[in-house]
């Protein structure tokens, strides 16, 4: 099917079988509805069918069909219902979806509330497609989830345990040590402990996509180049898939001695910024298997998904709602910021961020009513609201944010949003939450807060996979919005070049951010308002081809 204009679209072909032993409707209806064939089985009861719509790669819209089987064939009060469970456009206006980037590959992960979950993936590289759907047992994912995340920890605080305020456990890359050596060897050991992490995980879920070996090496050369990955979020999902995990280069994780991808560590070891090196661009010397057809004995931080792929986890949207392309921003950036005031580099950061944008326009405040205050006023006009803070759980098992000193309740939460009627409609800003020291705020409770910020009309929410600390909340912040206010990428592009830029300074960390947003989200400036930063990019686009930025 192509688009057509405002709400219209053409079929270009219709599927042959499903033309077969119908009596053709008169008129045009064959080139306004796509029909395809549908078989029951031959037994009675109720039976689910998934259907989803894709546009360049990006799931659209995901509709669950449930229909009764029955032999007396005897009408029955809701024996068929369709029911929209995952939506990025209600509208589906041409215009709009013609305006998004196109992607890489769309995962959808969905909870059938039977103890399954539906893995369904659309991909494609040129004229090569990929797509299927494969049910597979809940417990078949927690353990390597699990253990993904839990290696995260392991890297951040020494533990796989989650971390807490006992004074015993401490940040493991808060310091650089003397020798660059001793850097790399830290860096080189947590990077082969998450690649064999990374890769179990791979290999639960790759082949339930693919249904083959064959297909899934297939899969595996299509996205060894960099390109925009969707991993698709329904309301409150029981798993979130920490794709930025994912390590798909050949790997035998029995296997002791492993070493360090050469091309990688030139690269690392010299002025070059890691997007321009050869490995992020589908190029590493270690991406397939030797002459004998086994692993080669290396590990390249390109074969993670975080490193190589910008991804990003689009909630759906409610009723009536069409996920934004990009954030206008004719007159320059609009901010509202909210901090806690007992973080040690509160100070330090918030001046690096100023100096990102000093045209910016700050409402900053570190009072609740005060932020909830700016919120409200500034609605309508805010392209980005960034939360510098704690974060923790209610009494209610409901996530919050805490601002000020700590001392009192200077909680927000998502009820907040709605008591205050703080929604947006234009422009939609992007929610940047690093809360620091946050314990007991893991995803599965983060995505309620999220859904409340996206729910009141923000673009997307970037968060966290783990507790974090803050040389790392102030680092990944600071290189972020840069790339994405300053430079102008779009945030998938923006948080895989930040964590590059921390992999160049030998921490692996970045991946424990999490971007609830369509990867391609971007700002858009008129040319006259940054002609400078327009040459800027010009320049090294031409520069480095292969960027991400492109």
């Amino acid at each position: 099917m192509i688009l057509g204009e405002g709400y219209t679209a053409i079929v270009l072909r219709q599927p042959q079988q499903a033309l077969e032993g119908i009596e053709v409707p008169e008129g045009d209806l064959l080139n306004r509805r796509l029909l395809f064939p549908v078989k029951a089985p031959q037994k009675e009861g109720a039976f689910r069918l998934r259907c989803n719509i894709y546009y360049q790669q990006i799931l659209i819209q995901s509709r669950l069909v449930r229909a009764v089987v029955a032999r007396d064939g005897l009408p029955r009060e809701g024996a068929l219902q369709s029911v929209i469970d995952y939506a990025l456009s209600h509208t589906l206006w041409a215009e709009h979806l013609q305006s998004l980037a196109p992607h890489r590959l769309s995962i959808l992960l969905n909870s059938n509330g039977d103890g399954t979950h539906t893995l369904s993936f659309l991909g494609a590289e040129g004229n090569d497609l990929f797509k299927d759907s494969a049910v597979m047992p809940a417990t078949e994912l927690k353990i390597p989830v699990e253990n993904g995340r839990k290696g995260l920890w392991k890297v951040s605080w020494g533990e796989e345990k989650p971390w807490r305020e006992d004074g015993r456990l401490t940040y493991r890359y808060a310091n650089r040590f003397p020798d660059r050596a001793s850097d790399l060897k830290r860096l080189e050991e947590d990077l082969i402990f998450l690649a064999r992490r990374g890769y179990i995980l791979y290999n639960a879920i790759i082949d339930k996509f693919t249904r083959s070996r064959g297909k899934s090496s297939e899969l595996a050369r299509l996205m060894l180049n960099p390109g925009m990955v969707q991993i698709a979020i329904r309301d409150s999902p029981t798993q979130i898939l920490p794709a930025s995990l994912f390590y798909d280069y050949p790997l035998d994780t029995q296997a002791d001695g492993y070493k360090i991808c050469e091309a990688f560590l030139a690269a690392l070891q010299s002025s070059m910024p890691l997007h321009q090196a050869a490995c992020f661009a589908g190029q590493c010397p270690h991406s397939r298997r030797d002459a004998n057809g086994n692993p080669d004995g290396y590990i390249c931080p390109s074969g993670f998904w975080g490193y190589r792929h910008s991804l990003g986890f689009p909630p759906s949207l409610a009723d009536g709602m069409d996920v934004p392309a990009e954030i206008p921003m004719d007159e320059g950036p609009r901010m509202v910021v909210g901090a806690a005031t007992n973080l040690d580099r509160l100070d330090d950061h918030m001046r690096a961020l100023r100096e990102i944008r000093r045209d910016a326009v700050w409402s900053y405040s570190e009072k609740r009513m005060e932020i909830i205050h700016n919120l409200r006023k500034e609605k309508g006009r805010t392209h980005l609201i960034y939360f510098y803070c704690h974060g923790g759980i209610t009494a209610n098992n409901l996530p919050y944010l805490q601002v000020g000193d700590g001392t009192g309740s200077d909680f927000i939460d998502g009820s907040t949003l709605r008591a205050y009627e703080i929604n947006w409609d234009g422009p939609q800003p992007l929610v940047f939450i690093n809360g620091c020291h946050t314990t007991a705020l893991d995803l599965e409770k983060v995505i309620n807060l999220v859904a409340d910020f996206v729910s009141a009309g923000s673009a997307g929410v970037v968060g966290t996979e783990t507790t974090i600390f803050e040389p790392l909340a102030c680092s990944f912040a600071e290189a972020c919005l840069s790339y994405f206010l300053k430079e102008k990428c779009s945030i998938g592009d923006a948080i895989r070049m930040a964590r590059l830029k921390l992999l160049g300074e030998y921490n692996p960390l970045g991946l424990v951010y999490t971007p609830f947003v369509l990867p391609s989200l971007h700002v858009r400036e008129s040319v006259s308002n940054s002609p400078q930063r327009d040459r800027g990019r010009e320049r090294r686009e031409m520069e480095s081809p292969g960027s991400p930025i492109e």
